[in-house]
């Protein structure tokens, strides 16, 4: 969290919880704090008073003010002109996004939403993390065919065989290997009903991330509706 204490500015990080110092979750957690100290409104409220609050690294906030702090963070630790000047060098899909989060020094989790936010492709990434609440981001590109949501998907309802359910049983001590398989559109995205045009078909990626959880990049198979 940012404080503001004894008229200066005080950031904290907890190194225990798994990001030691230089480590990109420690990285990431420090760029979203100074984005509480450089956006006027965040720093200007805790100068009038107001509590600071905990932020949580790699768990996308409901809170705009969170959103805002992320946002400066991927700015700063992934420049939008540096990430897609990078973006043509790097593998293409999951493999990519490890790429790019060894280039900038960032978590996976972090390059993987700037991924999506950046690539101008049709993608969508869902993190199950370990113990923790499902999240996902769909690409602008994507949600322009129709796929604006992410179906409520726990870990009973993965199949075994899927990709996802095989990095689901990758050991939780190291990055996995990326395994890939078909799905369609209705097994994962909320509203599109099956064998309807929509229902299309889709590359599934995904990769264990150590402890972190599972990782899964989607990808329609054709270039166009």
């Amino acid at each position: 969290m940012l404080e503001h204490k004894s008229a200066a500015f005080h950031i904290y990080c907890n190194t225990a919880r798994g990001q030691p110092c230089n480590s990109p979750r420690a990285r990431f957690t420090i760029a979203h704090e100074l984005g509480h100290l450089f956006i006027d409104e965040h720093r200007n409220a805790l100068l009038a008073g107001k509590p600071p609050h905990f932020s949580f690294t790699e768990h996308p906030a409901d809170n705009p003010v969170e959103v805002e702090a992320d946002l400066f963070s991927a700015n700063l630790l992934m420049p939008t002109q540096e990430f897609r000047k990078v973006l043509p060098e790097v593998r293409p899909g999951l493999a990519g996004i490890i790429d790019l989060a060894s280039t900038f020094a960032v978590s996976i989790q972090s390059s993987a939403r700037r991924y999506i936010a950046q690539s101008r492709k049709p993608f969508a990434i869902v993190m199950f993390p370990e113990g923790g609440k499902r999240w996902w981001n769909i690409s602008p590109e994507l949600m322009q065919r129709g796929y604006q949501w992410v179906r409520k998907l726990n870990h009973d309802m993965i199949p075994t065989d899927s990709a996802t359910g095989l990095a689901m049983q990758d050991s939780t001590t190291t990055l996995g290997p990326i395994h890939q398989s078909g799905t369609v559109a209705s097994s994962w995205f909320a509203g599109i009903a099956q064998g309807s045009r929509f229902d299309e078909l889709f590359m599934e990626s995904a990769v264990r991330l150590a402890s972190r959880g599972v990782l899964t990049l989607l990808e329609p198979c054709t270039a166009h509706h």
